[in-house]
């Protein structure tokens, strides 16, 4: 098994297969979105068994962080990335670009896409607090901080997170043989 910090390098992780198998050969909508519920769940567990899951509270409206829909390759899973952080926030020490976020208050979120990010937005900042996100460590996590901070300069900056970027989604492309 390869080691489970280099599963963005290598542009796939085992539950991006699982779910390409899902989408493949299980009939029907409501079967294929229960398939692929239980196969994140399996999937966070396993990472988190691995000590790359970690769950953070958030007791205020505001979270300080960005999120963005990502894409393994052009035919892999979607996910739900870190796109940026805001200084100051509850989860400034924990959170990082690049991160997945992957359950809220325990529910697990499930193949999203444009419409659906939004929904979950929503329903995030509509939200009793506290409110408990739950994390994947991205591989490339400690870089995309480091050139975040870097962008913002020394002084801790008052204006809001930058938008997402096709850039940082970029890093989520299938590798090139």
């Amino acid at each position: 098994e390869h080691d489970a910090r280099t599963r963005h390098a290598r542009g796939y992780d085992p539950l991006d297969k699982h779910a390409q198998r899902v989408e493949a050969e299980v009939d029907g909508a409501k079967e294929r979105r229960d398939a692929l519920r239980a196969a994140v769940q399996d999937h966070v567990a396993a990472m988190r068994s691995r000590g790359l899951v970690f769950d953070v509270e958030f007791p205020e409206r505001s979270l300080g962080l960005r999120v963005a829909l990502a894409k393994y390759g052009e035919s892999g899973r979607r996910f739900v990335v870190v796109d940026s952080t805001e200084r100051g926030s509850a989860c400034f020490e924990s959170v990082k670009p690049g991160d997945e976020l992957c359950a809220v208050n325990g529910a697990a979120v499930v193949d999203p896409d444009e419409e659906s990010i939004e929904t979950l937005k929503s329903a995030i900042a509509n939200a009793p607090r506290p409110l408990v996100i739950t994390f994947i460590e991205g591989e490339d996590r400690d870089h995309l901080f480091a050139a975040q901070e870097a962008q913002r300069g020394s002084a801790p900056s008052r204006r809001k997170a930058p938008p997402a970027t096709k850039k940082r989604a970029d890093i989520y492309s299938a590798p090139k043989d």
